[in-house]
């Protein structure tokens, strides 16, 4: 996931960025994040979508201060009804810790009702089939650069997750657990 995430990225700014900038002509930089990259931390996905926004406002900055033609924007798209599961099936290297995991979960089905990973894949996937349109999230991607955002979200009302990540970093606690992360189920916690 590092690899593909976070590597992929720095690889991108390597590479483009001073050809880029050799040009000497007005451009723009996009980088996918997430909305997992602005809200609450659940997994090394999030982990990796918060080091592509962090890096992404580093090159904004860095761009700024060379005066730079290019712009740059962090896509951080909600959920998107696309093949990432099969797609990152076939990518994934073979990891023989987590074959043998599953070959547990097969064995115990006791184990895989708790799993964890298996009910959050479950979860991602019913998120993702209900979620935008490749094409609804390009035009979102559209309209977010003619208007010059930096921050290029679906829309307003998934900013709920954001805001209240915000409310916690201020009260430097996490506060409500169900509605910082409302992606879990917390009936246990009452």
């Amino acid at each position: 996931m590092l690899d593909i995430n976070v590597w992929g990225i720095i690889h991108g700014i390597r590479v483009f960025t001073p050809l880029m900038l050799a040009h000497q002509q007005e451009g723009h930089i996009i980088n996918t994040a997430s909305k997992a990259g602005l809200t609450f931390g659940t997994s090394l996905y999030s982990t990796s979508k918060h080091t592509v926004l962090a890096m992404t406002e580093a090159l904004y900055v860095q761009l700024k201060q060379v005066n730079s033609n290019l712009g740059v924007s962090v896509l951080c798209p909600g959920a998107v009804n696309t093949n990432l599961k099969s797609n990152s099936n076939r990518i994934r290297p073979v990891d023989a810790l987590s074959d043998e995991i599953s070959k547990l979960s097969n064995q115990d089905k006791s184990f895989q009702s708790t799993n964890f990973m298996s009910t959050y894949q479950n979860t991602v996937q019913t998120r993702m089939a209900a979620g935008l349109e490749p094409a609804e999230m390009a035009e979102i991607l559209m309209q977010g650069l003619e208007s010059g955002d930096f921050y290029i979200l679906p829309n307003r009302l998934e900013d709920a997750g954001v805001n209240e990540r915000f409310k916690n970093i201020q009260a430097r606690k996490i506060e409500d657990l169900p509605r910082s992360c409302p992606q879990f189920n917390w009936t246990h916690l009452q």
